[in-house]
């Protein structure tokens, strides 16, 4: 069986980490909880690099009411492969 795992990225909205109870570590770890595997994050934006298997939108509900929990607030997490991000950038919007 071949199974096919992405490169995503995840951007994690109005969120800095260090406050409100969100380490680099606890949003590593929701993001891990919620299924991606090797996650990476990227300065204290609340970027984060990520292989995924599952569904993108439940991994998304998943992770958004994980994060819902610690920070005390919705926010939303916007999640996009590294190929979609790759050919945007290719068409060249702001020309």
């Amino acid at each position: 069986m071949l199974v096919l795992v992405e490169t995503m990225v995840g951007f994690v909205r109005n969120v800095m980490v260090g406050r409100n109870g969100l380490t680099r570590d606890v949003l590593l770890d929701i993001f891990t909880d919620s299924g991606a595997d090797d996650p990476a994050s990227h300065l204290a934006t609340g970027n984060i690099t990520f292989e995924l298997i599952d569904d993108v939108e439940g991994f998304e509900r998943r992770a958004e009411q994980s994060l819902r929990e610690v920070i005390g607030r919705h926010e939303p997490i916007f999640i996009r492969s590294l190929s979609d991000l790759a050919n945007r950038i290719e068409m060249n919007p702001f020309r």
